[in-house]
């Protein structure tokens, strides 16, 4: 699967390389967002969530989507080539030649003027608005580190302003090389 080639989380702690990729990062999240949803939230919480639902049941599988697809805006041009928090030049070159050997050839090379205009939080709501998911859900996901949107004009206006965030420059945008691992993700979820 390419998604797994996408990291989530960097660290260099003490000389040792280390990162999580985007799907297991999702995975471990699902994971724990599951037993939450049977053994933490009581029948009232429950209850609340699944008002405007049809069933406990769905609220369950839409808590678990949303923990699936919360970072799915890390599978971006933008994100990827965002440095670790720790300016390890050896951790970042080793997750991009990763990409490199999948047919993400420059990636390296790849610098966006606008990085700073598409976080993923809201790349993800702008992947799954675009997927065709209902606003609703999307506007979960972008909202996840505590902020949302100033007004859906801004969620509108992303592809088209920063295209190259979510794509990367012409070289990437013929062969979908990030749309590809996204879509093939979100199908499976």
């Amino acid at each position: 699967m390419l998604a797994k080639n996408f990291w989530a989380k960097k660290s260099d702690r003490d000389g040792t390389l280390k990162w999580l990729s985007v799907v297991d990062h999702l995975q471990d999240t699902a994971g724990i967002k599951g037993r939450l949803w049977e053994l933490w939230l009581d029948e009232s919480q429950k209850k609340m969530i699944v008002e405007n639902l049809m069933s406990e049941e769905e609220g369950k599988k839409i808590a678990l989507f949303l923990a699936y697809v919360h970072d799915i805006g890390k599978i971006t041009a933008n994100f990827t080539t965002k440095k670790s928090f720790t300016n390890s030049d050896d951790l970042d070159n080793e997750v991009l030649n990763k990409l490199e050997r999948c047919g993400f050839v420059g990636i390296h090379n790849l610098e966006l003027a606008n990085a700073n205009k598409s976080h993923h939080s809201i790349a993800g709501q702008v992947i799954l608005e675009n997927f065709g998911v209902k606003r609703d859900v999307p506007s979960i996901v972008g909202s996840h580190h505590g902020k949302s949107v100033d007004s859906f004009e801004d969620i509108e206006s992303q592809l088209s302003s920063y295209y190259e965030n979510y794509f990367g420059d012409e070289n990437y945008s013929s062969d979908n090389l990030f749309k590809k691992p996204r879509v093939k993700y979100l199908h499976g979820h």
